[in-house]
């Protein structure tokens, strides 16, 4: 150890070679010839991590100085007393932090391993490997991206967003529409589908699905400007259903002889707009997305009229999930005659046959009824799986039409249910250490309403521009 010309001296450098070397003296009898035990070295640092305090001012408790044994505190006086700048004092600036600090407990050193592992700029090609600093007056210090850089990942995770990702990486685009507004004689609807030839543009799409249950439907003019292959699939027109039936159906007819793994499903309603609260995205954006997490959805979560506009995310705490309920009001009808609750208790018609649902502790949820997922999601599951979804989304046929929301939902409550498990479902899980940082990220959740079980910031931000910025750094 050698860092400025002051420190060229004989009388600087000791006889400890290295830090530990120090250690070891100072933990046995501090004559230097002392064998000290592992257990010995554990009372003095914490493994595998310790915590180092440059500059040499710090605050402590006094229990943690009385946690060490007073010999320790001997050895290190005397280790001290041959000067006043000499290497020993470097080895004791290291190690105060250590010696006085509780030691990090086991889910903060998981964070902290996964925290560390990303390429540091002072790094060499071995330290790239290890997220470690090698030999060198910050030796051992572990290293991560420039802290914003971090903070906008972890900010993006908690939209339902990833990066980089590809949006051109699949091999086949097929786009599945489900048709809620039947055409008129005349051959007029309420929506043509004419939003999918802008909503499209830029990809290729090799094939165009409809599933309705309008007797007298027929595919619109407006789409052949996108594809010739499409494929009109009339529905049963003697149920009640909506949307998410469609889908479910979709899934069953989307078999491996149909998609292959790396294709891509865009699964839309027949109409561009949202209710929900939060900003669309692209087909761009949203496959993007797909690409890395195997999941897309349309709209990106932002501040809620709930909550005192709390910024909601795209993650949800699964167990106030589960008790989500729409109730009774002017649109909705509500699920099989009040014989289930909840979605905890919808799901559990699938649980004994296909198992648990959704993960554990976080979900994430995609509103707002159009997503994307890869293939491989999609035929990972059955085909008896998907033919039961559907045959819990639909009813016998009502007296009268249900109505509908502006944009289009389903007024039945299975459909509500099945928009809050498409994500859970179907997307790539994050690593658990994403997990830990989201839950250290949010500050509140949602306990009542349409977002029920949703994590919130309530001083969070949607710095839009500055990700953008960041993220052209970064490319």
């Amino acid at each position: 150890y050698s860092r400025l010309e002051r420190d060229e001296t004989d009388a600087f450098v000791s006889k400890f070679e290295k830090l530990s070397d120090w250690l070891d003296n100072v933990s046995g009898g501090g004559n230097g010839t002392t064998t000290t035990t592992e257990q010995q070295r554990q009372q003095l640092l914490p493994t595998p991590f310790s915590e180092v305090c440059y500059g040499g001012s710090f605050a402590v408790r006094v229990a943690q100085i009385r946690s060490k044994p007073r010999q320790v505190w001997r050895n290190v006086e005397k280790s001290l007393e041959r000067g006043d700048n000499v290497q020993e004092g470097h080895y004791a600036e290291r190690s105060w932090a250590g010696l006085l600090s509780l030691p990090p407990d086991e889910d903060t050193i998981k964070v902290l391993k996964g925290y560390s592992k990303v390429q540091g700029v002072t790094m060499n090609e071995k330290d790239k490997k290890t997220g470690i600093m090698g030999l060198s007056v910050y030796s051992g210090t572990m290293l991560r991206r420039e802290p914003r850089v971090f903070y906008l990942q972890t900010k993006r995770l908690w939209k339902g967003d990833v990066y980089p990702g590809n949006a051109y990486f699949f091999s086949r685009l097929i786009l599945v529409v489900a048709r809620t507004r039947c055409t008129r004689d005349d051959g007029s609807t309420d929506t043509d589908l004419q939003w999918l030839h802008g909503f499209t543009q830029g990809f290729t799409v090799s094939h165009i699905h409809i599933y309705t249950q309008c007797l007298s439907d027929r595919v619109p003019d407006s789409l052949n400007s996108i594809t010739n292959n499409i494929t009109l699939h009339k529905l049963p027109h003697d149920i009640t259903a909506g949307i998410h039936y469609a889908y479910a159906t979709a899934m069953t007819h989307l078999t491996p002889t149909v998609i292959g793994t790396n294709d891509v499903v865009v699964f839309s309603k027949d109409t561009p707009l949202i209710t929900r609260w939060g900003r669309p995205r692209s087909l761009q954006e949203m496959l993007r997305i797909t690409s890395i997490s195997g999941f897309g959805c349309r709209l990106k979560p932002e501040r809620s009229r709930y909550r005192d506009g709390a910024n909601l995310s795209a993650y949800h705490d699964t167990e106030l999930l589960k008790q989500f309920q729409m109730g009774q009001s002017n649109f909705t009808l509500v699920n099989r005659n009040g014989k289930i609750k909840n979605l905890e208790q919808w799901m559990e018609q699938f649980h004994g046959r296909f198992g648990p649902l959704l993960h554990r502790t976080t979900t994430q949820v995609c509103y707002g009824d159009i997503f994307s997922v890869v293939g491989d999601r999609i035929i990972r599951k059955s085909s008896d799986f998907w033919r039961e979804m559907a045959k819990q989304l639909m009813r016998p046929a009502l007296s009268k039409p249900l109505p509908q929301y502006v944009a289009g939902e389903t007024a039945l409550e299975e459909g509500h249910f099945a928009e809050r498990i498409w994500a859970g479902l179907l997307a790539r899980p994050p690593k658990e250490k994403a997990k830990l940082e989201l839950l250290h990220f949010k500050d509140s959740k949602v306990t009542q309403c349409c977002y029920t079980g949703a994590f919130g910031m309530e001083n969070g931000d949607d710095d839009d521009e500055e990700e953008e910025e960041v993220r052209k750094t970064e490319s």
